[in-house]
């Protein structure tokens, strides 16, 4: 048949009208999913509900979220911040106590049920834990591990939106069910999918939840919930299948295992889950199968702590490093006997230990990276350059080579790209456990730095600084390094900018930094440098005395650098480290103290965050500052009278210097307290205002320790850093 233009016309009338009568129906088509599935998938998806307890309150806080049964043997996965003992409030973090966790199965229907549950595992830089019941043959969801997803394919969410804030009668509240598509697939530089971001109406009370593909199968878990934005991510599959392979999934989770530990040396107090649980060695008690916090103290020794999974019995051998006291001392900056750098001649280099053009994307997939953000990779190549392509205050290094390199030399080229003005970017070597070297450029200033960074806890130790002479643009620079023994030797453009003696670091791996510059790098060469009896020493090089220094505790489950201990060395000492922050959780009237046993300073900033319980009338907080045996100066602050006292210890006696009263009530709130040692001059400050100055009795003439005490009132330390006085 033909059709002329107007019959062509009339057809496609008449193909829209059709196609605008069924458009319900091609609207509806893959749209829902099958009321049986509906219901099989509610059966499987749990009510979690806790009680986060904060140390230095007296009350319980709800906390709720979703979660989904992964096994017919009671093992539930939900979101890590979910149960996390931790609570956030005005972008703070508070350690807490979680009072058990209910898991409520069929929520909101007559076959509401509630058991308890226990964590199993974690898996924090996914955002993952899994929750162990006492209780089989639960129905459970099919996980689906794919590489097949793909953008504006449709999705749905299951969860308990605000929890039971829509709840009836005396039930839980019912499972809700919201649609959306897949927005974006986020994936790192490997190709590995890290994120799934969907549209559709989640909210607080979401995470935790499954997020099912038109099948009914579970592609990923809600994570991150930006509620109206319809913004939010998921973390896929892979990861919860990973985190599965680390637990026994065919036991229950409950049940006890016989447990033991013995340290070496002997004598250490060990901590259980922030329960003190004896003096090793143990030779036996029963811990509940599971996921658990381990805190192992005795004086004279770096604390340990661990987390680990038990799922049987377990003896645990550990063997604890001595404190290696670091005295910091600050040099003031380079005096007359700087040396003329510019003569100073590399050492001599012999075979390659690796080299680099970055032309092989694949070369570097199994270069370590790291960021503030540790699940986060950043750095790309292309084009045959190296780049890190964020533009953040986040300190972001990728790191390669053997962490037993000891004498070596590093070279390779690097451009700053960012316009930011303090944007930074260098070689970083000897890098270990610990810390690491950076030879770093600075756009904002044109200078040149030699520092050490420290991971635990982290910091930066400025050993030398330089200015360049140059504008430093949108250019490539030469950079070299060389580290013999405990020679470092820094070339800018093959001229020598610093060369200095220092035993901070002396093996450790390479690698490259880049802070708010978008930096590239290209060309690395690292070669062994010859030891020869002959080899040269300069004479006038530099000691490890520092220009200036500063580092942050944020009191994590990594801050191993803290001793406990009571004042009477009575009983157990009552300070935990948790999600947050470090708790002293007793009110009792045992001066409860906590030292810092890194670093031996003088002459130093102190900022520190703290909350104070209400307390008594005889409750006292104090910082001890310089402590070296028996004498210290000490700040403390009585809540009685709001009295504040700056406080001189000499052989055990105390004389008090000069005290004054708070402008207002410390305890019972968050303080801001900052604290300057300055030669012989103690200054204190609450929330940025002057409130008391002094002089010490008798000036310390070498570093000391720092602490904090604390007698009839519970505290949370939040924060500190420590830094030195700004010249």
């Amino acid at each position: 048949m033909i059709f002329d233009g107007a019959g062509v016309s009339f057809f496609k009338r008449v193909f829209i009208a059709l196609f605008l009568f069924f458009l319900p129906v091609f609207h509806g088509f893959g749209q829902s999913l099958p009321r049986d599935s509906i219901n099989t998938i509610k059966a499987g998806v749990v009510y979690i509900e806790m009680n986060k307890q904060i140390p230095i309150l007296n009350e319980a806080i709800a906390y709720s979220g979703t979660g989904f049964f992964i096994s017919n043997k009671g093992h539930i996965i939900t979101a890590y911040h979910v149960v996390q003992p931790s609570v956030s409030y005005n972008e703070i973090s508070f350690p807490a106590f979680i009072d058990g966790f209910r898991i409520i199965i069929n929520s909101g229907s007559k076959q509401q049920e509630a058991v308890k549950g226990n964590i199993l595992a974690i898996d924090r830089d996914h955002d993952l834990a899994i929750i162990a019941i006492d209780k089989n043959n639960t129905p459970f969801l099919s996980l689906l591990e794919t590489d097949e997803l793909y953008e504006t394919e449709p999705l749905w969410v299951f969860g308990y939106p605000y929890g039971k804030e829509f709840s009836i009668i005396q039930r839980g509240p019912e499972v809700s069910i919201n649609k959306g598509n897949i927005t974006a697939l986020r994936h790192d530089d490997k190709g590995i999918l890290q994120t799934i971001q969907f549209d559709g109406a989640v909210n607080p009370g979401n995470s935790g939840g499954p997020v099912l593909d038109q099948e009914g199968k579970v592609i990923g878990l809600v994570t991150s919930v930006y509620g109206t934005s319809q913004i939010n991510f998921a973390v896929p599959v892979h990861y919860i299948n990973r985190l599965i392979k680390q637990i026994t999934i065919d036991k229950s989770g409950y049940g006890t295992c016989s447990t033991a530990i013995s340290t070496y040396p002997a004598g250490a107090a060990v901590y259980m889950d922030n329960e003190f649980t004896g003096i090793s060695p143990i030779k036996k008690f029963a811990l509940s199968m599971g996921y658990h916090k381990m805190w192992v103290v005795k004086k004279g020794y770096i604390t340990q702590i661990d987390e680990f999974y038990v799922m049987n019995n377990r003896k645990f051998d550990i063997v604890l490093e001595q404190e290696k006291d670091f005295d910091i001392i600050i040099s003031g900056g380079p005096g007359n006997e700087k040396p003329d750098t510019h003569k100073i001649k590399p050492f001599h280099t012999g075979k390659t230990l690796f080299s680099e053009s970055f032309h092989n994307e694949k070369d570097f997939e199994t270069w370590e990276q790291s960021t503030g953000d540790d699940a986060k990779r950043t750095w790309y190549i292309e084009d045959g350059i190296l780049h890190q392509h964020d533009s953040d205050e986040l300190l972001h290094t990728i790191c390669l080579g053997d962490k037993s390199w000891t004498d070596y030399s590093m070279k390779a080229e690097v451009k700053i790209g960012d316009e930011h003005d303090d944007s930074r970017a260098g070689l970083v070597f000897r890098d270990t456990d610990d810390g690491f070297y950076l030879f770093r450029i600075h756009k904002e200033t044109d200078k040149a730095q030699l520092a050490y960074h420290c991971k635990n806890p982290f910091g930066w130790f400025i050993l030398q600084e330089k200015d360049l002479a140059v504008d430093i643009k949108d250019d490539w620079y030469s950079l070299t390094i060389q580290a013999l023994e405990n020679h470092l030797k820094c070339f800018f453009n093959g001229i020598c900018i610093f060369s200095v003696t220092n035993d901070l670091a002396k093996q450790g791996r390479t690698g490259f930094y880049s802070v708010e510059s978008k930096a590239s790098f290209d060309n690395l060469s690292v070669h062994e440098i010859i030891y020869k009896d002959n080899t040269p020493r300069e004479k006038f090089a530099l000691s490890s005395r520092m220009q200036s220094f500063w580092f942050t505790d944020l009191f994590t489950l990594e801050s191993t650098w803290w001793f406990p201990y009571n004042r009477d060395n009575t009983g157990e000492a009552t300070w935990c480290f948790t999600e947050g922050g470090c708790a002293q959780v007793a009110d009792d009237d045992t001066v409860r103290t906590i030292e810092f046993t890194k670093y031996r300073i003088n002459n130093f900033t102190l900022n520190l965050l703290v909350s104070l319980a209400e307390g008594n009338e005889k409750s006292a907080f104090e910082i001890f500052l310089e402590k070296s045996g028996n004498d210290s100066s000490v700040i403390r602050f009585y809540k009685k009278d709001n009295k504040v006292e700056l406080v001189d210890v000499t052989d055990g006696k105390t004389t008090v210097l000069k005290d004054t009263k708070a402008f207002q009530q410390l305890f019972g709130r968050i303080v801001q307290l900052f604290i300057e040692v300055k030669d012989d001059v103690i200054t204190c400050q609450v929330f940025n205002t002057p409130l008391i100055t002094g002089k010490k009795k008798t000036m310390q003439k070498s570093p000391g320790r720092f602490g904090f005490s604390v007698n009839n009132c519970k505290c949370i330390l939040h924060s500190i850093t420590v830094s030195s006085v700004a010249e």
